[in-house]
């Protein structure tokens, strides 16, 4: 299994980087502090648990080793404050399609 690895260092208070087993609670409290307002468009996560997280983020290890896209923390200043992701979507279920990319982004500090 891949271990964490910085996608992009451009700004060094804000990172991109490979989700780990021990991020879950942290995105966890993303997800729980930003339910309500999540839970408009993602039906997910009105009822996301802790236990849901963490097999998440180990469908997206499975996910990049199976070359099907990548999910990444959004950290700022070492707390992960979102997520952004991209993964190929073929409405016709044919083999790879376009990119699909999306995002989750907690409340602005």
């Amino acid at each position: 299994m891949l271990g964490p690895q910085r996608i992009s260092d451009h700004e060094p208070r804000f990172q991109l980087r490979i989700l780990e087993d021990s991020d879950a609670e942290d995105l966890y409290s993303v997800v729980d502090a930003n339910r309500e307002h999540l839970a408009r468009w993602l039906p997910w996560a009105a009822r996301q648990t802790l236990e849901d997280t963490l097999n998440f983020i180990r469908s997206t290890r499975r996910q990049l080793a199976n070359n099907d896209g990548f999910q990444t923390a959004i950290v700022e200043d070492g707390r992960i404050i979102g997520m952004v992701g991209a993964r190929h979507d073929d409405p016709r279920g044919a083999g790879p399609g376009r990119p699909r990319i999306h995002g989750l982004a907690a409340e602005p500090r």
